[in-house]
């Protein structure tokens, strides 16, 4: 009877061994498991950092291309921006449209108050009211030309009245035009770079 309670005692205790044996190889399996899935998810986030890295590095040459061209364009818009000092040569400038296009400046007034351009705090706008008198034909050159022209400007308002016909041709009609022309500029002052 001793040696079947030693015997039963052996196996119990062997059994018992087995359990804390078997028991800590699951512990140790599910504990390395989650450590092996946690590795994999800062793996997976590594490689997607590094794949974002990579799309940046090769954005950068496109980057660097439009960085130049952006550069380029504010070379040439500081190349056709009169300074205020050049706002006389801009009213004889007008007037040499004018004449080519056939219309009558009846008034050129400069408003006092300088603006700043839209989302271009660098520049500054010059407003001038211009009153025109001519043909359709004319405005709309005298349009054009202004669009055209070297220095940067813009039509920000235009007011066109018809007068009556001519006694002579029912084709022929005068027109009274108000415009608003913003003249932009740096706010630096210096001379246009031709």
């Amino acid at each position: 009877m001793s040696m079947t309670k030693n015997n039963n005692l052996s196996i119990i205790i062997y059994i018992v061994l087995i359990a804390l044996i078997s028991g800590g190889v699951i512990a140790g399996g599910i504990y390395y498991l989650t450590k092996n899935n946690e590795l994999k998810l800062q793996i997976n986030q590594r490689e997607m950092e590094l794949t974002q890295m990579k799309q940046k590095v090769a954005l950068l040459p496109i980057l660097r291309e439009q960085s130049k061209t952006g550069i380029d364009e504010i070379k040439r818009l500081h190349r056709f921006a009169p300074s205020r000092e050049e706002q006389a040569a801009f009213v004889l400038e007008l007037e040499r449209i004018a004449r080519n296009c056939q219309v009558e400046i009846i008034l050129c007034k400069m408003d006092d108050k300088v603006k700043k351009f839209k989302n271009m705090p660098s520049y500054n706008v010059y407003q001038w009211a211009v009153e025109l008198s001519g043909d359709y034909s004319g405005i709309k050159k005298f349009l054009e030309s202004i669009l055209e022209s070297k220095r940067f400007m813009m039509v920000s308002s235009l007011n066109i009245n018809a007068s009556e016909p001519d006694s002579e041709s029912r084709k022929v009609y005068e027109l009274n035009t108000v415009l608003i022309l913003d003249l932009i500029a740096p706010v630096e002052a210096g001379k246009v770079n031709s």
